[in-house]
């Protein structure tokens, strides 16, 4: 799932980025950030992607070792992440508790989502954020089942 929808965000920005526009792209960071914890513990490597509910743009980031992240964007749609939102959150691990490498595809190399399914996906996520025009802080507390 991260392959993919990484995949589907950056052939999404080189798509619109090139419509009217000259020039490179530009991936900007929104001053949106947060902390994803699981049973009060860090989680690094997870993805969260945010999606407007007016505009159906995503926003994705990676947390870190510290389990925070910093949304980022083409810079044409920077204005796109301010109102109601859903909020996933995923992590898929090979067997072992592995973390995938850069270019590993989840199903290939055996890998499973190590987060919450009610959290794991846009469709099933019951995570939310209203972000207001300046950005914000959104930090989620994840517990096991």
């Amino acid at each position: 799932m991260r392959f993919c929808m990484g995949g589907f965000a950056v052939a999404g920005a080189l798509l619109f980025g090139g419509c009217g526009r000259s020039g490179v792209l530009k991936i900007v960071e929104l001053p949106v950030t947060g902390k994803v914890t699981l049973d009060g513990q860090p989680v690094a490597g997870a993805t969260v992607t945010f999606q407007s509910n007016a505009t159906l743009s995503t926003f994705m980031a990676v947390t870190g070792p510290d389990g925070v992240y910093h949304l980022q964007t083409a810079d044409l749609r920077a204005g796109d992440c301010q109102g109601p939102c859903r909020v996933s959150i995923s992590r898929f691990l090979k067997p072992g508790g592995v973390a995938l490498g850069q270019e590993e595809v989840p199903f290939l190399v055996g890998a499973v989502e190590s987060l919450p399914p009610r959290t794991a996906t846009l469709e099933s996520t019951m995570l939310t954020a209203d972000v207001p025009a300046g950005g914000g802080t959104f930090d989620f507390s994840l517990a096991k089942l």
